[in-house]
């Protein structure tokens, strides 16, 4: 996985699932079993909205699920 900001959505959410099932994780996210399983996995492919629906669901702001120094590793390689 080379996009820090996909990287860093993934580590958060396999962290924050801790050991609920995905089931369980998909239905507290608001999200089908597979895409939660997805994202953990990759963490690519996921839309704005889903990113926010995620954040308000688990209480965290946006740089907490992304990761602030994702964000700047990603803005600083495009020069």
């Amino acid at each position: 996985m080379s996009n820090p900001i996909a990287q860093s959505l993934s580590e958060e959410l396999r962290k924050r699932r801790g050991e609920l099932s995905y089931a369980q994780f998909a239905r507290k996210l608001g999200l089908s079993k597979s895409l939660a399983h997805k994202l953990e996995t990759s963490g690519e492919g996921v839309t704005l909205d889903t990113i926010y629906k995620i954040a308000c669901s688990l209480g965290c702001s946006l740089e907490d699920l992304l990761g602030a120094e994702a964000v700047r590793k990603k803005r600083s390689r495009r020069g």
